[in-house]
């Protein structure tokens, strides 16, 4: 049921108003889809494999994704990017996050979710439409789809 729920916000969010934008306007927006995720420097046993939707209009960057605990976490921030070389980008979202019941630890037994600030950095080939991106995030290395329009 998830999947296919994501699946519906990735195609909502794709088709927001495109029959009246721009082509100036839609090379503002990026979609990302997917992640699958590493921690190198640790030997729990994480969700390595997250649900991530979300969406970059003009730096703004909002989404969702399943988290390394398997919950469900929201995501705001700006996103600042730079052309280093051909085909080569990199970025950071600095935001905030809402899903994880430790904004250090990631996860705590006994406390509620949080609002943490968040710093993300990225880099992407961007030679193609669908971009491969790695991203940082906490003690994380993730791989993700970044659909540039």
């Amino acid at each position: 049921m998830t999947n296919k729920l994501l699946i519906a916000i990735a195609i909502a969010i794709a088709s927001l108003d495109a029959g009246s934008a721009t082509a100036a306007s839609l090379d503002k927006v990026n979609v990302f889809l997917g992640a699958v995720t590493d921690h190198p420097f640790s030997d729990r046993d994480f969700n390595e494999n997250n649900k991530l939707v979300a969406i970059e209009y003009d730096h703004i960057f909002a989404g969702y994704f399943d988290n390394s605990y398997d919950e469900d976490t929201f995501a705001l921030g700006y996103r600042v990017k730079k052309q280093i070389f051909k085909n080569i980008e990199i970025s950071a979202v600095v935001g905030a996050t809402y899903g994880y019941r430790d904004c250090t630890s990631g996860f705590s037994e006994t406390n509620g979710k949080k609002l943490c600030p968040a710093i993300a950095p990225m880099i992407s080939y961007t030679k193609y439409k669908v971009q491969p991106t790695l991203a940082i995030i906490g003690e994380s290395i993730s791989l993700t789809a970044k659909i540039d329009f």
